[in-house]
């Protein structure tokens, strides 16, 4: 959610500072991140739905 957060709030998200800051290796964030993009595509996809 913090890494979420910081997208909709717009600020800068660098995966090294972002994996300092939560005590976990880079590839957790960039994993985080494809999961935050994956959701946010499937939740477009359903907007077209009626």
């Amino acid at each position: 959610m913090y890494i979420y957060t910081r997208f909709l709030n717009g600020k800068a998200l660098n995966k090294e500072a972002l994996a300092q800051r939560l005590n976990v290796n880079v590839r957790s964030i960039q994993r985080d991140i494809s999961d935050i993009n994956n959701f946010l595509y499937e939740d477009q996809e359903w907007h077209g739905l009626e």
